[in-house]
C-alpha cells in the first residue's frame, strides 16, 4: 500500500504507521485494511517488530491525520501537536525499546531454524521456552562468565592478561593528571592514543596524538568519561574486527574510516546526502550502516585534506570525514576471514580463551592480517565482550547465528516445551482443567495461562486474566515449566495477537465469528500448530481452517456417533474422537489407523453435561497429539 494511493483514512493510517516505524529505525513491511463496515469503521493491520513500537506509531499516525485534517478545515482541531517533537519521541522510544539489528537478525534466523523467540525488552532476548530457555543480552549470553565481562571491560586488565601470555599488545600507562600523561608519553614516545580506562564505542578516545599540546586536550576529553585515563602506544596498520563465537573465528572485517568517492559532479555535502539516502543507513544500531555526519570534526578532517563541504571531488577521488575506522560506515568493508595468518588466528583465539568469553569482538591492528606477527608487527587493541554482529552478517554469506545456536543448544538439546493453545470463549469446565492434571500425571511440570490466572506446578501465581500475549510470554519465560497450556479468545487474538510464534497443538473451541478479521486470526493460529489442529466436526469453519493442513494433522471431535461424513477424512489418514452416549458404559472412541476403534471408557459423567464431554474429548485428542496416553485423563 502506498500513502498516495490509500483508498481511505484506514489505509492511510496503516501505511503512515509503517513509514513512521521505518523512519525510526524499525524494519517493517506490510499493512492493509481487513474489513470495511457500512458505518465507515474499518479493521486494519500493520506490521510491527514490538507491540510497544507498533502502538506508538499507530497513535502518532492517527494524531497526524487528525491534525492535518484540522489544518485543512475538514475536522475540528482536537489537540495541537508538534510533529517534529512527536517523531523524535518515537525515535527515542525505538532506540530504547525497539529491536536492534543484532536482535532482529537472531530472531529471524532462530525462526528459520525452528527455535522459538521472545523479545523480553531492553536488549534482552530469549531463545527457547520454559526449562529449555537461553537468554542473550545484546551478545552477552546467560553463560558468559561475569569475570570475563569484567576483564574485557577493564582495558588494563585485558592488556596485562594478554601480555603475560606473550601476545602482542601496545604499551599502556594509567594516568590521572596531565603531568602524568606527559611523563607516560616521554617514556613510550609519540604517537599515542588517549582514552578512558573503562569505556567502549570510542567514547572519549583521541588518536594520532603527536605533540604535547594535543596531548593535554585529549587528556581533558577522556577525563569527561572517567577519572582514570589510558595513554597507549598507537599501533600501526589496518584495523580489523574479528568475531569469535565458541572458540571459532566466524568473520573478520577490515574496517575503514567514513569517506565518500567523487564522481566529478557533486560536492562533498551532496555526496553525503546521496550515501545517507541508502535505506540500510539509520540511527544507532538498528540498521547495518550509520548515517554519515558532517560536523566540526568532519570539517577538520576535510580541511586537512584540502577540502570543504562545497568541494567537488574528481571522479575516483576520496575524502575522509571520520577519525575512527568502523565496519558501519559503508558496504565496501572487506571480509578477510579467509586471509588470516595461522599465527594471528592462534593468537586471537588464545586471547579470547584467556579472558573466558564465549562471544567476543577482537580489535586487532596490523599492516596485513595475512602476514605473520613476527613479519608485520601490530597486535591487540582490545577485546569486546558485547560486540555488534550486524556489520558482519550485513555483508552476505557469513554464518553468525548458527554458531550461537549450536553453542546454546548443543547436541540436539530441545529448545521448546510442548504447547497446547486453546482458542475458546470461557466454557466451563475448561479444556485446561482436564488436560493440566493429565500432563502432570505424565511427569510434566505444567504451566497454565488462562482467564482465571496463571498456574505453575499446580500453584496459582496470579489471579489476573492471562489470555493476553503478555500472559503467554510471562508463562513461557518461567524456567520451571516443561509443558504449557495457553488459553485465549478470538477477540484477544484479533486485538492483541499471540504471545508465541508456534505451538504444538491448536484447539479451536471457539464458535464461528461473523468477521473477516476473526476468521483470519483463527487461520493464523491454525498455521502455527506443529503437530495437530483439533476442532469439532460440525464447526462451520472446519473445512476453511483445515484446508491447508494434512489430514493426519487434523483431529475432529464429535459428540454424535455414526457420523458418516467422517469416512473421507479417516480414509485420508485423519483422526476423530467420537463420543457414544448410548453405549453402556459410554466410551470415547478413537478412529484412526491401527488399531481402529480404540475405546476409552468415560467416567461417570452426567451425560447431559455436553460442555464437560466436549472438553474431555478435546483433552483426549491433545494428549494423544503430544504422545501422552489419554488414559492419564481418568486416573
Amino acid at each position: 500500500m502506498d500513502i498516495l494511493k490509500a483508498r481511505d483514512l484506514g489505509g492511510l493510517l496503516a501505511e503512515l504507521a509503517l513509514n513512521l516505524q521505518r523512519h525510526a529505525g524499525a524494519v517493517v513491511g506490510h499493512g492493509r485494511v481487513l474489513q470495511r463496515e457500512p458505518s465507515g469503521r474499518c479493521h486494519l493491520i500493520y506490521e510491527c517488530e514490538t507491540s510497544g513500537v507498533g502502538i506508538r506509531a499507530g497513535a502518532l499516525a492517527g494524531d497526524l491525520i487528525v491534525y492535518l485534517l484540522s489544518l485543512s478545515g475538514q475536522s475540528p482541531p482536537e489537540k495541537i501537536i508538534d510533529p517534529d517533537q512527536r517523531l523524535n519521541e518515537l525515535i527515542a522510544f525505538v532506540k530504547d525499546r525497539g529491536l536492534h539489528g543484532d536482535q532482529r537478525y537472531i530472531i529471524e534466523e532462530a525462526r528459520n531454524a525452528g527455535i522459538p523467540t521472545i523479545y523480553v525488552g531492553h536488549k534482552l532476548l530469549q531463545l527457547g521456552h520454559g526449562r529449555y530457555r537461553r537468554r542473550l543480552f545484546g551478545t552477552v549470553t546467560d553463560a558468559t562468565p561475569l569475570l570475563a565481562v569484567d576483564l574485557a571491560t577493564d582495558k588494563i586488565a585485558t592488556n596485562r592478561t594478554l601480555k603475560e601470555l606473550g601476545l602482542p599488545v601496545p604499551e599502556q600507562r594509567v594516568v590521572r593528571t596531565p603531568e602524568q600523561a606527559l611523563d607516560a608519553v616521554r617514556a613510550m614516545g609519540f604517537p599515542v592514543v588517549a582514552k578512558p580506562r573503562n569505556q567502549d564505542r570510542q567514547l572519549g578516545v583521541t588518536i594520532d596524538i603527536e605533540i604535547e599540546g594535543d596531548l593535554k586536550t585529549a587528556f581533558e576529553h577522556a577525563r569527561q568519561y572517567g577519572a582514570e585515563v589510558l595513554i597507549e602506544e598507537q599501533l600501526k596498520g589496518e584495523n580489523y574486527r574479528v568475531m569469535v563465537i565458541n572458540g571459532e573465528i566466524v568473520s573478520v572485517l577490515e574496517r575503514q574510516r567514513a569517506h565518500m568517492v567523487g564522481d566529478g559532479k557533486r560536492n562533498v555535502a551532496e555526496l553525503v546526502d546521496q550515501l545517507n539516502s541508502d535505506p540500510r543507513r539509520g540511527h544507532g544500531a538498528y540498521l547495518p550502516f550509520s548515517f554519515l555526519v558532517l560536523n566540526d570534526d568532519a570539517d577538520g578532517m576535510l580541511a586537512a585534506q584540502g577540502f570543504d563541504r562545497s568541494s567537488v571531488l574528481k571522479r575516483g577521488e576520496r575524502a575522509i570525514i571520520s577519525k575512527f575506522p568502523s565496519a558501519r560506515w559503508g558496504d565496501d568493508t572487506r571480509e578477510a576471514a579467509g586471509f588470516v595468518h595461522p599465527k594471528v588466528r592462534e593468537a586471537i583465539l588464545l586471547g579470547v580463551r584467556a579472558l573466558g568469553l564465549d562471544i567476543a569482538g577482537v580489535d586487532y591492528i596490523m599492516p596485513d592480517i595475512a602476514l605473520a606477527p613476527s613479519e608485520a608487527g601490530g597486535g591487540f587493541l582490545e577485546i569486546n565482550c558485547a560486540p555488534l554482529m550486524q556489520p558482519h552478517f550485513a555483508r552476505g554469506p557469513q554464518e553468525i547465528a548458527r554458531p550461537i545456536f549450536n553453542m546454546l543448544f548443543p547436541g540436539g538439546r530441545p529448545e521448546h516445551v510442548p504447547i497446547v493453545a486453546i482458542c475458546g470463549e470461557g466454557r466451563q469446565p475448561g479444556v485446561h482443567e482436564i488436560l493440566g492434571p493429565a500432563l502432570t500425571e505424565a511427569g510434566y511440570v505444567v504451566g497454565c495461562a488462562t482467564r482465571d490466572g496463571t498456574w505453575v506446578a499446580g500453584k496459582q501465581l496470579s489471579a489476573d486474566d492471562a489470555t493476553t500475549p503478555k500472559g503467554a510470554r510471562t508463562l513461557l519465560q518461567d524456567p520451571r515449566i516443561d509443558a504449557a497450556i495457553i488459553e485465549t479468545s478470538i477477540n484477544v487474538v484479533v486485538d492483541h495477537g499471540l504471545g508465541f510464534d508456534a505451538c504444538d497443538v491448536a484447539v479451536i473451541e471457539t464458535p464461528p465469528e461473523d468477521s473477516v478479521a476473526s476468521v483470519q486470526a483463527l487461520e493464523f493460529l491454525v498455521g502455527l500448530a506443529r503437530r495437530a489442529v483439533i476442532i469439532e466436526f460440525d464447526h462451520p469453519l472446519r473445512d476453511q481452517l483445515t484446508k491447508n493442513r494434512d489430514a493426519g494433522d487434523c483431529d475432529f471431535i464429535s459428540l454424535h456417533p455414526n457420523y458418516t461424513g467422517l469416512d473421507a477424512h479417516i480414509s485420508r489418514g485423519g483422526a476423530a474422537r467420537i463420543f457414544d452416549g448410548q453405549a453402556d458404559p459410554p466410551p470415547f472412541t478413537l478412529i484412526k489407523g491401527e488399531p481402529a476403534g480404540t475405546q476409552i471408557t468415560c467416567p461417570e459423567y452426567d451425560l447431559a453435561d455436553e460442555e464437560r464431554l466436549r472438553a474431555t474429548a478435546f483433552a483426549i485428542a491433545a494428549c494423544i497429539a503430544i504422545d501422552i496416553s489419554a488414559e492419564a485423563i481418568f486416573r
